[in-house]
């Protein structure tokens, strides 16, 4: 399986644990998500943070505030 695929998988794993608000499945849905982002953007050559930071400069990249100001849902 590609690791792209481990990655949406590990994604949709995190969504429904959100859903059901099971917040040790959560923790640890997360932290997949983590692991397989970094593993995907390692095997890109892509340094994740670089990237991120250069993007959204410290802003959320939702709302673009230093600190995020994004109601949760």
């Amino acid at each position: 399986m590609p690791t792209y695929m481990w990655l949406l998988e590990e994604v949709s794993e995190l969504g429904k644990a959100l859903v059901e608000g099971d917040r040790e499945a959560v923790e640890a849905e997360f932290a997949d998500v983590a692991a397989w982002l970094s593993s995907l953007a390692n095997v890109a050559q892509v340094d994740l943070e670089k990237a991120a930071l250069s993007k959204y400069n410290g802003r959320c990249p939702r709302c673009g505030a230093e600190v995020c100001r994004c109601p949760f849902r």
